[in-house]
């Protein structure tokens, strides 16, 4: 924005008067278009982190009620590894020749919620809608941390009855630390399950709002 002075002298007070007015409502106009620019980019702003992390709670919400789904069948095949670990301690054999164990590592993505706070969207947003967010990205970070505990014992056990083509020929003691690993994986997959609840719940009345 230029402010040009007036060609020639001023003849009279009220032609200076008359002059600054003009210049003062002209840069008075400048900064209010200014600041209307400002305003729509910052709205458009904040709109679009809005869809964005809105896409990105729905699409996490359908990986997390995935994993829910199948915790039941992960319980079952704990329950089978334990009894084998038992058969073996207690008889010295078991009717079990594989033991199948898995984790569900949900694909939850969290960069929609970090682009918006690097852009400075989420300063566009009320503290209400910004906190209701963080609580569900919170939950989302302890929810993945329980998971990643959960593949370290399921690492663990499996790599001491992996050494061997047929698991009743591992030795005893790596049998005794396999039943200790599975006891560790019930523990594991319970925590999992409450943090998986709780997480679909929050995602569901984030999205609800």
């Amino acid at each position: 924005m230029e402010v040009h002075r007036p060609h020639g002298p001023f003849h009279s007070w009220p032609e200076f008067l008359v002059e600054v007015a003009t210049i003062v409502l002209g840069v008075v106009i400048a900064l209010s278009f200014e600041g209307a620019r400002e305003w729509y980019h910052n709205r458009a702003l904040a709109r679009d982190a809005r869809e964005a992390i809105a896409r990105e709670i729905a699409d996490n919400k359908k990986s997390v009620d995935g994993n829910l789904r199948a915790v039941d069948e992960r319980t079952k095949r704990l329950d089978e590894a334990l009894q084998f670990a038992n058969e073996m301690l207690t008889k010295g054999k078991s009717a079990m020749q594989s033991i199948s164990l898995n984790a569900d590592l949900g694909d939850l993505s969290s960069a929609s919620w970090e682009t918006a706070d690097h852009t400075g969207a989420l300063a566009q947003m009320s503290y209400a809608e910004v906190q209701k967010y963080s609580y569900a990205y919170i939950l989302q970070n302890q929810y993945q941390a329980q998971q990643r505990r959960t593949l370290e014992h399921l690492s663990d056990a499996l790599s001491m009855v992996s050494s061997v083509f047929d698991p009743s020929t591992a030795p005893r003691s790596d049998i005794e630390r396999f039943r200790t690993q599975v006891l560790a994986l019930n523990g594991d997959i319970y925590i999992e399950r409450q943090l998986a609840q709780q997480l679909s719940e929050r995602y569901a009345r984030v999205l609800k709002h």
